[in-house]
């Protein structure tokens, strides 16, 4: 293995950091390569070097100069360029709006499954009453969740309830409940 580390000053790690999140997000928003460990921190560390082996070729290859993005929302836009959500979520709508995923963002540093690290970044809002059997694509309904326990509830048979406080019980099909209580970000406002 090679590994490579950097120190930055403030101004250039935010720009640093900003790209490879856009990066992040424009590669792996749909689906992440064959290639990828299952186990969440290798996953992480594997998709960012992906991204920032993608971003030094783009800059070779169009030979670009990275410019700093604007500081709030990197992430955010190029998800929204790309599914073209608006700023509010609707009964109709499946995808969480840009709003919304700030808002989850405020609440959840990490996966919600009581004891992921995954970072926010790292997750997608999911549905907890299914948006296919009528699940509304509201904060009241979504969490955020890696991709790993997003499987274990789809495919795992893990069901979970979330109530008005935000506290979570998920529970296993072994009868196993895990619970949590609202997000602490929620319990400090």
């Amino acid at each position: 293995m090679f590994r490579l580390s950097g120190r930055f000053d403030p101004l250039s790690g935010v720009v640093v950091h900003g790209h490879l999140q856009a990066m992040l997000a424009a590669l792996f928003a749909e689906r992440v390569p064959s290639t990828c460990p299952t186990d969440p921190g290798a996953k992480q560390d594997h998709l960012r070097a992906l991204a920032l082996l993608a971003l030094i070729m783009q800059q070779q290859s169009v030979g670009l100069t990275v410019v700093p993005n604007e500081p709030e929302g990197s992430s955010d836009s190029s998800f929204d360029e790309r599914h073209g959500d608006g700023d509010t979520g609707a009964k109709g709508t499946r995808l969480a709006s840009r709003a919304q995923r700030r808002a989850l963002r405020a609440l959840y540093p990490t996966c919600a499954v009581p004891g992921c690290c995954v970072a926010f970044e790292f997750t997608k809002p999911h549905h907890v009453h299914y948006w296919e059997h009528g699940g509304p694509t509201d904060l009241a309904n979504l969490l955020p969740v890696c991709s790993k326990h997003h499987h274990a509830i789809h495919e795992g048979g893990w069901k979970l309830t979330l109530q008005p406080n935000r506290h979570l019980k998920i529970s296993l099909p072994d009868g196993t409940a895990l619970t949590t209580g609202p997000p602490l970000r929620l319990q400090a406002a």
